[in-house]
């Protein structure tokens, strides 16, 4: 499957979790990551139609500076807990796992690495949603999945009304 498919199926997944979040009432933000870092494109809202509309712009292609992109979900997530105590965090990241930027010195799967190492001591619920595809396979979603019992799903395999499901599975 090629890029520009794969994020036009990726963009159908995101769209229906939002009517699954719409309807629990959840909160939901979004990071874009591409260039050279992340960017928080919507802060944590209940205006379902804002991310909505944020996703069907998502570009597609360039670099993956997916380290950064988990170091500012982190720092987003403590901000919202921090406005709402008590509130359980989950976090969806969606990536063919193959990161292209570190920070600093440290090279790209360091860096993504070290960042869901301290995922994995939170308590936020991670679900790894993983978007690679053709002939050579890494593999990194899923071995990172195994390696910090984090849920780990192929983007075929989500269906409205899993997302919870698969969240709480690890």
């Amino acid at each position: 499957m090629g890029a520009r498919r794969r994020m036009e199926v990726t963009k159908g997944m995101l769209l229906g979790l939002l009517d699954e979040a719409y309807q629990k009432r959840d909160e939901v933000g979004l990071i874009v990551m591409q260039g050279a870092g992340a960017n928080l494109v919507l802060p944590p809202t209940r205006s379902v139609r804002r991310v909505q509309a944020q996703v069907r712009d998502l570009p597609v292609g360039g670099r993956t500076p997916l380290a950064h992109g988990l170091r500012l979900a982190r720092e987003t997530l403590v901000q919202s807990e921090r406005r709402q105590p008590g509130v359980s965090p989950s976090l969806i990241l969606v990536s063919d796992g193959r990161p292209t930027l570190g920070i600093g010195d440290i090279p790209p799967i360091q860096a993504a690495e070290r960042e869901l190492a301290i995922f994995s001591q939170s308590r936020t619920d991670l679900l790894l949603v993983d978007t690679e595809a053709g002939q050579v396979r890494l593999g990194m979603m899923p071995e990172w999945g195994r390696r910090w019992n984090f849920s780990c799903a192929a983007l075929d395999e989500l269906r409205p009304g899993s997302v919870r499901r698969l969240l709480n599975a690890a």
